[in-house]
């Protein structure tokens, strides 16, 4: 299949959002573990590791976000404000809302 054709086969999957099938290895006591949850959760392995791996993925960005913010306040180039400055604040704008 030639390369601009394959693009575009993964373009319309991107749009669409079509299950993407993969390939890898676990160890036998995760299969195990994975098979039993999937039984007891009347979930199917592949609903199961989609949810995993998408929490997974979250927690990996949230990390690198929290990461980046961190080293920007240390650097000084970012200010934290209190929460009780911010509870201040918002007490101050709701009663002016009234």
């Amino acid at each position: 299949m030639p390369v601009a054709q394959m693009e575009q086969v993964i373009e319309h999957v991107e749009e669409t959002k079509l299950p993407v099938r993969m390939t890898f290895n676990v160890s036998a006591e995760l299969r195990d573990r994975l098979m039993y949850e999937s039984e007891v959760s009347h979930r199917t392995p592949d609903e199961l590791l989609d949810a995993a791996l998408d929490r997974y993925l979250e927690d990996e960005e949230d990390y690198r976000e929290a990461s980046r913010v961190l080293a920007e306040v240390e650097a000084g180039r970012m200010k934290v404000i209190p929460w009780e400055e911010v509870e201040r604040k918002l007490d101050a704008l709701n009663a002016m809302e009234g």
